[in-house]
């Protein structure tokens, strides 16, 4: 269990680097620490299998493993923030439409009471 740790705390150099410059241009403050937050959880998810998982004898140093680990839970963050992203667009066109349409009916009784 202490290699685990030992990884662990590699890892959350690299998770941290990463997030930094991969979110760095989005607009949004918190992204970042919402990236680190995520892949902390990914990693820790089944008491850190992923990093039990680590064989050094198959060829990868903890580094390159822990990189290419992180890259792709990285790359679940943007696709998991993209499908949020999707939802909450869609869910403000159809209270957009659905405030247009309310706004038109209210329009037309006002005509109606003045005409």
């Amino acid at each position: 269990m202490k290699k685990v740790w030992e990884l662990y705390a590699i890892a959350i150099t690299i998770i941290e680097k990463l997030c930094r410059n991969k979110c760095s241009h989005l607009s949004i403050i918190d992204v970042i620490e919402e990236c680190q937050d995520y892949i902390k959880k990914r990693l820790e998810k089944d008491s850190f299998q992923a990093l039990k998982n680590y064989d050094p004898t198959k060829g990868a140093k903890e580094s390159t493993y822990l990189h290419t680990l992180i890259a792709s839970r990285l790359i679940d963050f943007f696709n998991s923030s993209k499908k949020k992203r999707e939802i909450n667009s869609e869910s403000s066109i159809s209270n957009r439409i659905y405030e247009e349409s309310k706004l038109e009916s209210d329009v037309e009784e006002i005509l109606e009471q003045f005409c």
